[in-house]
């Protein structure tokens, strides 16, 4: 079901896509578009044998993207956009910004290369704690050890981790070739029963002494250091842990997760750090008046444009992936369609 809505909605923006550069010249101004960006992973490449498809492009698509978004839009910094809107400065008819979630090391492999060649601009947001580290994030890793698990018939770690996670059911095997839909339901099924620490420590655990043969996922300080230098890349917080800012958070661990991503992060980078990017599009009116004492703009995962009149603190962004932008009009007809939501 899920492939035949995906299979929908690809037809739709590639219709709109048709109609989409007569709209796009006919708009009055200024608006914003800004895109979000996971992982930027060739075909056939490891991480696609367990990563969400919703969370990548390939470089092609990234490059194809850049170059199509030139030909409607101003290409800048979403930072750049704020500053304007701020101080009143003259803004763009038409302006794109690209924005990169969670500091993926294929971001610097992959991605890079790609935005150099183009000379295009675009922000990451950075999980602070996380930056540089062995491990990253546990829907990742959980997705790994079930995939692997079931397409080896090796299931110790599964085991072993269904153990620590009994509220949800995981099952021992799935169909072959259902093992990236089976995952992305046992983590959906996952997140209201547990938090992000104890999903966190029950993947570690269950692996045990194969957590050392896990491949480190994140970007380093000087992989950071060298984007950062090129004047193409700034950078965001997207909390220390990637910890979910839902509704009845402790505050404590809120101001920890806000104000202390900020503090580690901004002595580590030349730019000041102004934006924030809430995990898993997840927020509450207490982590937004958190937010707006450090950062002067936040982005979700709501879908539309950007108007000068917009909530700095609540900025939507259209998702981005090989399914949903792998084709101009498809990329295009997206961004068309969601208008409306503006």
């Amino acid at each position: 079901m899920s492939a035949l809505r995906n299979l929908a909605k690809s037809a739709a923006y590639g219709l709109a896509g048709a109609l989409a550069p007569l709209v796009l010249r006919s708009l009055r101004g200024p608006r914003l578009v800004v895109l979000t960006y996971h992982r930027v992973l060739p075909v056939g490449h490891p991480a696609r044998a367990y990563e969400q498809p919703g969370m990548i492009v390939s470089p092609e698509t990234l490059a194809m993207n850049i170059r199509v978004l030139r030909q409607h839009f101003e290409l800048l910094h979403i930072e750049d956009w704020v500053e304007r809107v701020r101080t009143g400065a003259p803004l763009p008819r038409l302006a794109c910004a690209l924005t990169f979630d969670d500091g993926w090391r294929d971001n610097y492999d992959y991605g890079f290369p790609v935005l150099q060649a183009a000379q295009a601009p675009a922000t990451i947001y950075l999980v602070s704690d996380l930056v540089g580290t062995a491990h990253g994030y546990w829907p990742t890793r959980l997705a790994r050890l079930l995939c692997t698990a079931w397409r080896s018939n090796d299931l110790a770690p599964l085991q072993a981790f269904a153990a620590q996670c009994p509220t949800v059911t995981v099952p021992l095997k799935v169909a072959p070739g259902s093992e990236i839909v089976a995952a992305d339901a046992v983590l959906d099924a996952l997140k209201p029963h547990y938090s992000d620490a104890q999903l966190s420590a029950a993947v570690t655990s269950a692996l045990g002494d194969r957590v050392a043969s896990e491949p480190v996922d994140l970007l380093d300080w000087e992989q950071i250091a060298e984007m950062e230098q090129s004047g193409l890349l700034r950078y965001g917080s997207h909390t220390r842990t990637h910890t979910r800012l839902l509704a009845g958070i402790d505050a404590e661990l809120l101001r920890k997760e806000v104000d202390g991503s900020l503090a580690e992060l901004a002595p580590r980078l030349r730019q000041p750090v102004t934006g924030f990017c809430y995990p898993n599009g997840d927020y509450c009116p207490e982590a937004v008046q958190q937010v707006s004492l450090c950062y002067s703009y936040a982005v979700t995962l709501l879908t539309g444009w950007v108007r000068p009149v917009a909530d700095l603190l609540l900025l939507p962004r259209l998702a981005t992936n090989d399914d949903f932008a792998g084709m101009p009009r498809q990329l295009l007809g997206r961004a068309l369609l969601a208008l409306h939501r503006s």
